[in-house]
């Protein structure tokens, strides 16, 4: 793609050489028509004056005007008198223009020796007036005149281009100064760019980079963080992977090669649900997802996750059911509410003891579906609320196992949705209520 600025001084140097030539075209006319009045006009002021002498007095007129050299333009005007179809006087001897023929209109044109002339006749009584003049001579002080206008015109172009050169760069300056210091950022540099003195064309510019360049370090900050609690968070069960490991080398007995084996399976187990939702957080970040979203049917998505859940709740003794509106539809993405709902699911279960109950309830209002996501367990206190979706955070004294990232991951895809979360009481005044509040329009 081409340079804005060649783009630029391309399209200004053309049109300024566009103008000037149309310019110069339309001056040129302009001269021509001007000159052709004055000229036109200096013809008939001739006649006119002649005609006012008195063309009665033969010989003292025709003496008058023979020795009159003081009308102006008179050297390049042709003057003939003619009575009778005779030519009386000619200002001119050795030129045989011809009288012309009468028209309606006292100027006209003719070829007299392969030239174009201009004429003006006069009636005065029994005589006919004619000054004229050869058009060449007229085009040779037009052109002389042109030459003088439009020279100067022609020799300040290359000034002119050349001043516009440097103009477009100086303007393209700032430009060139926010390149260079963006070339100066780096992943552990991204502070934002100076706007105070930049010009105000340039401002929105920047005012996008530096909204970019936050929320860039915002990621990078995030990503950061992440790596660090997931090293953190894996280091513990590999740990204790690695004790069970030297436990199940020091069994002396089958009985303590089984317990150990147990145990060791249950760790491994353990590091792979955190290692996969490590994965699926990662992929869930606001800034990484891109999935398209389309009109699904809420109803399936749902029904998936409760029978996926199923299992679970199963080894639990724990009683999975769901009550549905029919035709539940948003614009949205199937797979990642399915991931959504799931979690929710899973989280419900996993927090609720054993021969409890876990519910899911979906409605429609008139512009919001909500979907209730309940149970019956053990709650979450006031001050846990405020950090259940932060990342491995754990409610402390529920011995349940968990990583801590379910919920980070409904977070994240709620917040694609643009779907609000309310956490509420669960069932029967115990538990806890997770609502999803979603535009259905």
């Amino acid at each position: 793609m081409t340079s804005i600025r060649k783009r630029l001084l391309v399209s200004i140097l053309s049109t300024i050489i566009l103008v000037t030539a149309l310019l110069a075209i339309a001056t040129y006319f302009a001269v021509r028509e001007e000159m052709d009045e004055l000229y036109d006009e200096n013809m008939k002021q001739v006649a006119m004056v002649l005609a006012r002498t008195g063309l009665e007095d033969d010989h003292s007129v025709l003496e008058e005007a023979s020795e009159n050299k003081k009308l102006k333009g008179e050297e390049e005007f042709l003057i003939q008198i003619w009575r009778e179809g005779k030519i009386a006087y000619t200002s001119h001897p050795a030129i045989n223009f011809a009288l012309q023929k009468e028209g309606r209109k006292n100027f006209g044109r003719a070829i007299f020796e392969e030239n174009k002339w201009r004429y003006y006749q006069l009636k005065d009584k029994n005589d006919i007036i004619q000054v004229s003049q050869a058009l060449d001579k007229r085009h040779d002080v037009v052109k002389e005149i042109y030459r003088v206008l439009v020279v100067p015109i022609l020799i300040q172009m290359p000034v002119l281009i050349t001043l516009i050169w440097f103009l477009v760069g100086y303007g393209f300056k700032p430009l060139m100064l926010v390149s260079d210091h963006i070339k100066k950022r780096t992943a552990a540099f991204l502070e934002p760019l100076s706007v105070e003195k930049s010009p105000i064309e340039v401002r929105e510019l920047l005012y996008a980079l530096n909204d970019l360049l936050v929320r860039l370090k915002s990621s990078m900050d995030a990503q950061r963080s992440f790596t660090s609690d997931a090293a953190h968070e894996l280091r513990t069960p590999l740990t204790a992977i690695g004790l069970q490991l030297d436990i199940l080398k020091r069994a002396s007995n089958a009985e303590e090669k089984e317990e150990a084996i147990n145990s060791l399976d249950k760790g491994i187990n353990r590091s792979i649900r955190l290692a996969q939702q490590l994965l699926e957080l990662a992929r869930q970040e606001p800034e990484s997802i891109t999935h398209p979203l389309t009109r699904i049917s809420l109803n399936d998505v749902i029904k998936e996750a409760i029978e996926q859940g199923m299992t679970l709740s199963q080894m639990k003794s724990i009683s999975l059911t769901f009550d549905l509106d029919q035709n539940l539809s948003i614009e949205g993405n199937a797979a990642q509410l399915g991931v959504m709902i799931g979690n929710l699911i899973n989280n419900a279960i996993i927090y609720t003891p054993e021969q409890g109950n876990v519910k899911v309830i979906a409605r429609k209002t008139d512009h919001q579906i909500f979907v209730d996501v309940s149970d019956d367990g053990i709650g979450i206190g006031t001050k846990d609320k405020e950090r259940v979706f932060d990342r491995f955070y754990r409610v402390a004294g529920t011995g349940a196992i968990g990583s801590g990232l379910g919920l980070s991951i409904v977070k994240n895809i709620a917040a694609f949705h643009k779907i609000d979360i309310a956490i509420l009481e669960g069932i029967n005044n115990k538990g806890t209520t997770f609502r999803l509040l979603i535009n259905s329009v």
